[in-house]
């Protein structure tokens, strides 16, 4: 499990660093959308592929799933255009069955008969079969217990499951769990057809992230086989000069992809980006392409960066008058921004009574500001949070203090 935490932890900084450091014309579900596709699907795969190089797992002989991505989801279409959802944690199950030569009755409810009767084991069964369909996503602890009482009784039948095999089922369903939870969240607040959008860019930034690897460990082993009683530390330095070599195949990569751009006004054409392809690998080029193509449908209005340069400086003035403030909004609802701008032009009122120390009538817009500016201002944040904060202190409002503090650390 431990690579996977480490995945999950580097996902977590990715996720502050966006939030703190990016600003973005979109609302919050539109931004949203835009780090998980553009910042989170490519460092998950950074981060996973590193992790299992610098663990050793990717040398593990431990069971697992033939299916490669057995962690995502699987999508099939019906004949009237409905898709069906497998969510890994019903795919991890099965595989957890047949692994064990046993049907999933026999699995939860070892020796059930008509003329059994464990109401323990009944619910252990019951429960399995709302996880495996979608019913429930169990917690879990509850899913662990689950795993670990049918173990128990299947040994007590006369049928024990090794206890590696017993450690692999517990990692992959644990696994399979945690992404089970990502997927369904991503399902319910987007849809389904982004959620497969997302499964396939992961497998395909993956896919080519695979070919690195297979071309590091056949060039990496036999030298690593070769140094008794150092192995582990060979490994280790194979690793890291591995992903310091990747690392820099990537910068290269862009440079010349951002030289091909600047020469043109537009994306290179398929045949410039093979060809750079060729000489610096798929993985390097392809996911950079990939990504600029979907950066096209998140260009910002032209208005944008104007209104946003003026708003800034307004903020900043002391002398800002009132009917300058009103007049701001005013162009921002002409030019369409003013839903996009609106943490913005409130930042301003408060700061007009800021800079005259008008401490209660600043709060309120630096409150409205606050709620509106997560996800949007980026790095402005914490300009906008040490006036916050300023106010709350000042005004002696405990609940605002605290939501401003709770915000700066998650942003640290």
């Amino acid at each position: 499990m431990e690579p996977i935490i480490e995945v999950l932890n580097d996902l977590i900084d990715g996720y502050a660093h966006f939030v703190s450091n990016e600003g973005t014309f979109l609302n919050r579900e539109q931004s949203l959308r835009y780090a998980i596709s553009m910042k989170a699907v490519p460092r998950a795969v950074d981060s996973l592929y590193y992790n299992l190089h610098r663990s050793g797992l990717i040398l593990s002989d431990m069971d697992m799933p033939d299916d490669r991505y057995w962690f995502l989801p699987s999508f099939e279409e019906s004949k009237d255009g409905q898709t069906t959802i497998t969510y890994p944690l019903g795919k991890a199950l099965e595989w957890a069955y047949q692994l064990c030569e046993t049907s999933q009755t026999q699995f939860h409810y070892p020796g059930k008969s008509a003329q059994t009767d464990s109401p323990e084991l009944a619910q252990n069964l019951e429960n399995a079969i709302n996880w495996k369909k979608g019913r429930a996503l169990p917690a879990l602890p509850a899913l662990i217990k689950n795993l670990t009482r049918s173990f128990k009784e299947m040994s007590a039948a006369g049928r024990p499951v090794p206890d590696k095999q017993i450690e692999t089922i517990c990692t992959v369903v644990a696994i399979a769990r945690v992404t089970t939870y990502l997927a369904t969240e991503i399902n319910k607040h987007f849809d389904t057809a982004y959620l497969q959008d997302l499964c396939q860019q992961f497998q395909t930034y993956a896919d080519w992230r695979r070919i690195e690897s297979i071309e590091f460990l056949r060039e990496v082993l036999p030298v690593v086989t070769a140094v008794p009683g150092e192995e582990q530390a060979c490994w280790q330095r194979a690793c890291l000069d591995h992903h310091q070599f990747l690392e820099q195949k990537k910068k290269d990569a862009s440079n010349e992809y951002i030289a091909l751009c600047n020469s043109t006004g537009q994306l290179p054409p398929e045949d410039a980006v093979t060809k750079l392809a060729n000489r610096l690998g798929d993985y390097a080029v392809c996911v950079l392409h990939d990504l600029y193509q979907r950066q096209q449908g998140y260009r910002p209005p032209a208005e944008f960066i104007e209104m946003l340069g003026l708003g800034m400086e307004l903020k900043k003035a002391a002398k800002t008058e009132w009917k300058q403030i009103d007049d701001y909004a005013a162009t921002l609802a002409k030019h369409g921004q003013e839903n996009v701008l609106n943490w913005l032009e409130q930042w301003i009122r408060g700061a007009y009574h800021h800079h005259r120390e008008q401490w209660d009538n600043a709060l309120p817009y630096y409150r409205e500001a606050f709620k509106l500016a997560k996800y949007r201002a980026g790095g402005e944040q914490h300009n906008l949070v040490r006036q916050y904060l300023t106010a709350a202190a000042k005004t002696q409002k405990k609940v605002d203090f605290k939501q401003g503090v709770e915000w700066a650390r998650i942003m640290e």
